[in-house]
């Protein structure tokens, strides 16, 4: 039998790992990051190609790689 206070290997096995605060900020992130993508599609498509879009393109990119720098930060 294991010390008080020790953790038994496999002893959490089977059981959902508790979400932390930041997993949650990871997949609402994500999704944020889904919908801009799946917005400048459409624009790209509706419109055409205009300076516009050349814009918001390089606006949604530069919030993706962003968000990408701070889901690998988050993640420590």
């Amino acid at each position: 039998m294991a010390e008080p206070g020790t953790r038994v290997p496999g002893a959490d096995r089977g059981r959902p790992r508790q979400n932390r605060p930041q997993d949650l900020k990871i997949t609402i992130s994500q999704v944020a990051v889904l919908i801009l993508v799946i917005l400048f599609l459409e624009q790209a498509v509706e419109i055409g190609a205009t300076i516009e879009t050349l814009y918001l393109g390089s606006a949604i990119g530069i919030v993706v790689l962003a968000s990408v720098f701070a889901w690998k930060n988050m993640k420590h």
